[in-house]
């Protein structure tokens, strides 16, 4: 389950191509170079236990510097190709890295965010020359493409996408063995969904996010191929999926979303018929928008609940989602616990935040207090990544918001999800959020923002359409009192509303 096994089998096939340019890197050509940077940071004293920070877009070369990571016990830190220099450095002190591998294309946000680094660290960049930087093509070409003696099992310490807050960076113990034992999360993923040599993945959302990283190393573990999108476009990754016949596929919701709202004339243009399993998570997916695609690309959804905690994990088949629409399905990994603001247990069906009772490790990185505030205060090995959700009977999983979203308005708790995901699906909306706004009498009134689809004109008649198709689905009290219409809302690149900034 890592490159050096498929490098001996298919040394020519396709390990990676880059759907935009159609540059390709072979199992063979994979290993060769991962073993090569594997030896560079043994030589670096870059050993295992240390920590490397990647700033990179979606790049061919990132895959190289992670299955190197994953050879040499590294943590590896991708940061968010769109931070500032000032929350780079933050990334790179809180880290502790010993070294950054830059692309050249964000060369001045890299060289202004090292002003601030508290310490000296290697500096490597590629896809050209940084000014005090060593050459990444320089630096392992001579070095031998062959396994080190040593090559123990290294991690991803992924930094969450901070929509509340300063990100965290998620830290897991680093796996015990050598990178040529079995991985318990690679065999996870291939038992849930069939990932095999024949396997092609689509990767459409950026790599220094947890889920489509490691599904898109899932799919070389098992000897698939994987087309990376450098950028996702709708009608792209329809043609893509066409023209390599893509076999699996790592979403969030907004991307099926906008696939989903393009013309009919366009989608019927496109043979989807090789899907086996479209993957979706990272946030809510409206119950509409899953019945439509289930309609149109049949029964191939597949939706999870998780974390880059990896405190636990829900799985929901189409067969689920047909059955109780809604859900993001039964637990997997850990116990269930749903508690109220005392962190008392509830009955089934009733809404609190969201715990799962597990043994898996993880700690916010140097910040106790993070790390503290994830676990129930009563039961340690309860741990929660701030959702609220109730369980039904038969133990399935409804999520109805983040915790810090929620609204009080009067005394009632309202959760601005449920109205969003009725909102966001109409025909002439492209982009909705739910939020609360100061009231004098009810503490905090509802209030929708909304993004109209191209060609759809402002009116006040339609802010009271909207309104009331809300209130034809849902209770009154939990739909927007008023509609401001506005140009765009912050996002970040997994789909999830970055609240804050509104």
């Amino acid at each position: 389950m890592y490159p050096g096994k498929w490098a001996e089998l298919f040394p020519d096939k396709p390990a990676i191509i880059n759907s935009e340019t159609e540059e390709t890197l072979t199992f063979k050509q994979l290993e060769a170079r991962s073993n090569q940077l594997s030896h560079y940071f043994e030589q670096n004293n870059i050993k295992k236990g240390s920590h490397v920070v990647i700033f990179s877009d979606n790049d061919i070369k990132f895959f190289e510097i992670a299955w190197a990571a994953l050879r040499s016990g590294i943590y590896l830190s991708p940061a968010n190709h769109y931070l500032k220099a000032d929350e780079l450095s933050y990334v790179i002190n809180n880290s502790g890295a010993e070294a950054i591998i830059c692309s050249k294309d964000l060369e001045i946000n890299c060289l202004e965010a090292l002003k601030s680094v508290d310490k000296k660290i290697k500096k490597i960049s590629f896809n050209g020359d940084i000014y005090g930087f060593e050459n990444y093509e320089s630096v392992i070409e001579d070095l031998p493409s062959s396994p080190r003696e040593k090559q123990p099992r290294g991690s991803f310490m992924f930094y969450s996408s901070g929509t509340t807050g300063k990100p965290k960076g998620v830290k897991w113990p680093l796996p015990p063995g050598e990178i040529f034992d079995d991985s318990e999360h690679f065999l996870f993923h291939q038992e849930l969904w069939g990932f095999q040599d024949k396997s092609v993945s689509i990767c459409t959302s950026p790599l220094h996010h947890a889920a489509p990283a490691y599904m898109a190393l899932t799919g070389h573990a098992f000897g698939g191929t994987v087309v990376m999108m450098p950028k996702f476009d709708p009608e792209k990754a329809l043609e893509i999926i066409q023209k390599y016949r893509v076999t699996h596929g790592q979403w969030v919701p907004t991307q099926l979303l906008r696939i989903y709202k393009l013309k009919d004339e366009i989608k019927s243009k496109y043979d989807l018929s090789s899907l086996e399993y479209v993957l979706h998570a990272a946030a809510p997916c409206p119950v509409e928008l899953k019945n439509n695609l289930l309609d149109w690309m049949g029964p191939v959804i597949y939706e999870y609940y998780s974390g880059s905690e990896g405190a636990g994990m829900t799985h929901a088949t189409p067969e689920d989602a047909m059955k109780y629409p809604g859900t993001v399905g039964k637990a997997l990994m850990g116990i269930i616990h749903v508690c109220d603001e005392d962190g008392k247990e509830l009955p089934i069906g009733n809404i609190g935040k969201i715990y799962f009772e597990s043994d898996h490790e993880f700690t916010y990185h140097k910040d106790k207090k993070k790390s503290e505030e994830a676990l129930h205060e009563n039961n340690k090995t309860w741990k929660s990544m701030g959702d609220i959700g109730y369980i039904n009977d038969e133990g399935y999983l409804f999520l109805t918001d983040r915790e810090k979203f929620m609204i009080i308005s009067g005394g009632v708790n309202i959760y601005p999800q449920e109205s969003e995901s009725i909102i966001v699906v109409r025909d002439d909306v492209y982009d909705c959020a739910v939020i609360g706004v100061p009231h004098d009498e009810m503490g905090e009134e509802v209030k929708a923002m909304v993004v109209l689809a191209d060609n759809i004109k402002e009116s006040e008649d339609l802010k009271k359409e909207i309104i009331e198709y809300c209130r034809s689905k849902i209770a009154h009290y939990k739909c927007p009192k008023s509609v401001d219409f506005v140009s765009s809302l912050p996002r970040s690149e997994t789909g999830k509303l970055l609240k804050r900034y509104i």
